[in-house]
């Protein structure tokens, strides 16, 4: 297991899918912070590195556009859990963007609970 998350080779994923990406964002995101409160010796800071640049591949490919806003969330979980002040800024920036251009969007839970949660760390860091 600890093999399938230290192969992962980020340069390689400009031509995948957003389902590609964002699976392999929950894999190492998600899955290695639950592995590790099981085998308690995972580097989750790599894996949240890789998996912050997936998340910039994310932003890049502008997918926070075009995809499902809870798959954004995923993508954008990385760098909340960096708990990096001006990366978590940019996050909210792009919530805002994102509601800018989808007016319904306000009124998805996962999009309101996600940014005020994001918003809450901000303003404690």
């Amino acid at each position: 297991m600890l093999n399938t998350f230290n192969n992962f080779n980020i340069k390689n994923y400009s031509i995948l899918s957003p389902e590609e990406i964002i699976s392999d964002i929950i894999l190492l995101d998600q899955f290695s912070r639950n592995i590790n409160r099981i085998i308690r010796n995972l580097d989750l800071i790599e894996y949240t590195n890789k998996a912050i640049q997936l998340s910039n591949k994310w932003i890049e490919k502008k997918y926070y556009l075009t995809c499902h806003i809870k798959w954004t969330v995923f993508a954008f979980l990385p760098i909340r859990h960096s708990k990096n002040k001006k990366q978590i800024n940019r996050i909210i920036k792009l919530l805002e963007e994102i509601q800018s251009n989808n007016d319904l969007i306000a009124h998805d839970k996962i999009y309101q609970k996600f940014k005020l949660y994001t918003i809450i760390q901000f303003k404690h860091l």
